[in-house]
């Protein structure tokens, strides 16, 4: 058990490694710093904590996030009281939306205990450093989700990317990398952290969670046979689970079966996290589930355990908000990478193998007798810029069913083409229409960071609002 003393040692580090007011200003202020492994390890167990319990959204997507993200999208309906929409308005936006500095805290954090760790050889300091590593890729790839544009390998070179900032180092001041650089930067932190191998869980981020990211992330930067390559490896460890495993899944507060990789909880014991999923659901339910998401599960419905387990009989949200890498998005990302690399049967047969495992009395696809490109669909063309065909949209609608009100979304939206969309509501008594353009894909570096920081360029497209 641990002591008083050590304890309150303990907060005040967390207190000094977490409290700057700029992620540039990160010198310590003198107090105290950590020495031992042991007490580095207190530092990342504090983080570790939060990111389990869902009260910290900085690596796993939490409640609050989660609901943010389902408010930009389309996967529930307008309400004409949905109340304040900050990405439609920079100051709003600016003024609410904290994660840019939060991921760079992270990252901070993690490269002060990367640094302390290097020359030792011990299990305990390997242990220290692949955790910090995977959790630093992790925030870089949803830093470069958020504020970069959706990758395209034809002008991700020119493209703004994110300052890299490897190291701890007080006065280092990088300016923002190409996007390309940034993407390659993701990419191999997260391979550094998948080749320690580790495979005990004491802190959280194993072998098998970086290269589920690794995945995600070369998904995200469109190298397809990369991507698959561990997505394959990853699909025999972490099948897909049957239609009575998924639903006992779904529902659980732990949710680690034998389909999920990584997931927070659903933590009624802790009061900050109790309370950030109680206002996120409720968020979620004042708005109706869209009808263009009810309609993918037809002609199916009740028969499919989706639908069941997700949705109330008048619309309404039932899902808990939590966010998780399982075995149906690796099949996912399997069966898109396939469709990308014009191997079309071995996607279908992916595809009919997941709906085989969620619907019952499921009578598997041909490529003959998928559904025609629906005209009206929001999404028109796919990640390479390329009209949808029948193929390709029955996998984002898979994709759009499987992880529904997850933030999962928004990112789909973003990488397939940044449709442009409105919604209507009222705000203090007068109905507006807002319109999401194809440039709010992509958020503004919060304003104080760019008016501190002269080699901080902002965003296309928020200079009104700046």
């Amino acid at each position: 058990m641990m002591t008083t003393s050590r304890q309150a040692y303990i907060i005040v580090l967390v207190l000094l490694l977490s409290s700057c007011q700029n992620f540039l200003n990160v010198k310590p202020q003198g107090k105290i710093l950590p020495k031992t492994e042991e007490e580095y390890a207190a530092v990342l167990n504090y983080r570790l904590n939060n990111i389990e319990s869902g009260a910290y959204d900085q690596v796993i997507s939490n409640a609050e996030l989660i609901s943010k993200y389902e408010a930009y999208a389309d996967d529930l309906d307008a309400n004409i009281h949905v109340g304040n929409l900050p990405i439609y308005a920079g100051t709003d936006f600016n003024k609410n939306y904290s994660l840019y500095k939060d991921w760079y805290a992270v990252i901070k954090d993690c490269n002060i205990i990367i640094g302390a760790m290097e020359g030792k050889t011990s299990e305990h300091s390997r242990q220290l450093i692949a955790a910090c590593t995977t959790i630093k890729g992790i925030c870089y790839y949803n830093l470069m989700r958020n504020y970069c544009k959706a990758y395209d390998p034809a002008t991700a070179g020119q493209d703004l990317g994110l300052c890299i900032i490897d190291k701890f180092d007080v006065d280092y001041t990088p300016e923002r990398s190409s996007l390309k650089t940034t993407g390659s930067f993701v990419v191999s932190t997260l391979k550094e952290a998948a080749s320690y191998g580790i495979t005990d869980d004491k802190y959280m981020f194993t072998a098998d969670i970086a290269k589920a990211y690794l995945a995600k992330a070369l998904f995200w930067i469109e190298e397809w046979e990369d991507a698959l390559d561990i997505c394959e490896e990853l699909a025999v460890k972490y099948p897909l689970t049957s239609r009575e495993e998924y639903e006992a899944e779904i529902n659980s507060e732990f949710g680690k079966g034998k389909g999920i990789i990584v997931r927070n909880r659903i933590n009624n014991n802790n009061s900050s996290s109790a309370s950030i999923r109680g206002q996120a659901l409720s968020d979620m339910m004042s708005r109706p589930v869209s009808g263009s998401l009810i309609r993918l599960f037809s002609p199916y419905n009740e028969k499919d355990i989706r639908y069941t387990s997700f949705f109330t009989s008048k619309r309404k949200v039932k899902k808990e908000p939590f966010g998780r890498i399982s075995s149906a998005e690796i099949h996912l990302m399997m069966a898109e990478c396939q469709a990308h690399l014009e191997q079309g049967q071995l996607a279908l047969d992916i595809l009919n193998n997941l709906r085989y495992n969620r619907i019952e009395g499921y009578t598997p696809y041909t490529m003959e007798s998928l559904p025609p490109v629906d005209e009206t669909s929001l999404i028109k063309e796919d990640a390479l810029g390329k009209p949808l065909t029948a193929l390709t949209q029955a996998i984002l609608n898979e994709r759009r069913m499987e992880m529904c009100l997850e933030g999962d979304r928004w990112f789909e939206l973003k990488r397939n083409g940044g449709p442009e969309f409105s919604i209507i509501t009222d705000q203090i008594g007068i109905w507006q229409k807002y319109t999401t353009k194809t440039y709010m894909y992509t958020f503004p570096i919060n304003k104080d960071d760019v008016e501190l920081k002269d080699y901080l360029k902002q965003n296309e497209g928020y200079e009104e609002y700046l």
